[in-house]
């Protein structure tokens, strides 16, 4: 009883907020933007420090997910080491290289799952 009721609240108010009226966009008067200006220097001020850890983070976490996709390119290159190199001595690193291209998907993966972490500051 009590999931039915909360998925015909849910649609109710999904309804309502979808097709409820919405609220126009009015203008600001200049003498307003003219006051608030100064308060808003002061909160980028404050703020800045804590962009800039996230966009750093971010960025950091973007990079090391890029080199693990260009890793996921050395599945096919260990492949071609542990088969048609391996008469040359080249077996091993195939083999090494394969896993470490099977490997880096899921560390892109939990990359990009501590992306939503990062954002908001968290640092694991």
């Amino acid at each position: 009883m009590t999931k039915r009721f909360l998925l015909v609240a849910t649609v109710l108010l999904t309804m309502v907020f979808y097709f409820g009226p919405s609220t126009k966009a009015e203008a600001v008067d200049p003498a307003t933007i003219a006051v608030l200006t100064p308060v808003a220097m002061q909160a980028a001020k404050i703020i800045a420090p804590y962009i800039v850890r996230t966009v750093r983070g971010m960025f950091v976490l973007l990079l090391k997910s890029g080199g693990n996709l260009i890793s996921f390119f050395r599945f096919p290159i260990g492949l071609f080491q542990s088969t048609f190199l391996a008469p040359f001595g080249q077996f091993k690193n195939g083999i090494i290289n394969m896993g470490k291209g099977l490997w880096a998907p899921f560390q892109m993966c939990g990359n990009l799952l501590m992306l939503p972490l990062t954002i908001f500051g968290i640092g694991v």
